[in-house]
């Protein structure tokens, strides 16, 4: 059941102003105002992970118990094609169809071990039992489903990005999506993606 103080930040960023997007030519991407460009910009040596998740498929639509609107969990996750290199994996979950804003940061988790699934229901915490750290998104240390607020009814399509790192990141529990992505740089051997929509 989602708790009040939990969605308290439904009230959406367009309310603190819009976020200015800027386009590179070419390259259809996007930069955030600190001028951070996306994650699907960072090389990863042409090694790609597939990613599939049995709740939804490939572009399905995500079941409400991971969402705000049931009971917020976190989805399953199969990884077919890992190298043996890879140390640890990390994931980001972003909205991409945030209105005044392109794309929203639901989730970040690090540090998850090198195995062929990721299991659901991640606890909530800065520190999880299998050694994965949580960062700030707008799930604090933890898995923030979609939750559209009652003024927007439209889908919204949801990307989980899994990446194959060659290193256990030092990172504080206090980090964000760019922190994240900075971090990771130079590291990354594998990326996949998957992506659900849903609409309340």
């Amino acid at each position: 059941m989602a708790h009040l103080s939990d969605h308290k930040h439904s009230v959406w960023p367009v309310a603190f102003g819009v976020y200015r997007l800027h386009c590179f030519p070419g390259r259809g991407r996007f930069a955030d105002r600190d001028g951070l460009v996306g994650d699907s910009d960072m090389n990863t040596s042409g090694h790609s992970l597939n990613i599939s998740c049995p709740s939804f498929g490939v572009d399905g639509q995500i079941p409400k118990k991971h969402t705000g609107f049931g009971e917020d969990i976190s989805p399953a996750f199969s990884i077919e094609g890992l190298r043996s290199e890879v140390k640890t994996l990390a994931v980001m979950m972003d909205d991409l169809d945030v209105p005044f804003y392109g794309e929203l940061n639901h989730w970040l988790i690090w540090n998850l071990p090198p195995e062929d699934s990721i299991p659901e229901n991640i606890p909530y915490g800065a520190e999880c039992p299998n050694g994965a750290k949580q960062g700030l998104a707008y799930g604090k240390h933890r898995y923030r489903g979609p939750k559209q607020p009652p003024f927007i009814r439209k889908a919204h399509r949801y990307r989980f990005c899994v990446y194959g790192l060659d290193c256990v990141l030092e990172l504080p529990v206090t980090s964000r999506k760019k922190d994240l992505l900075q971090a990771m740089a130079g590291h990354i051997l594998q990326r996949g993606e998957v992506i659900g929509w849903y609409q309340p």
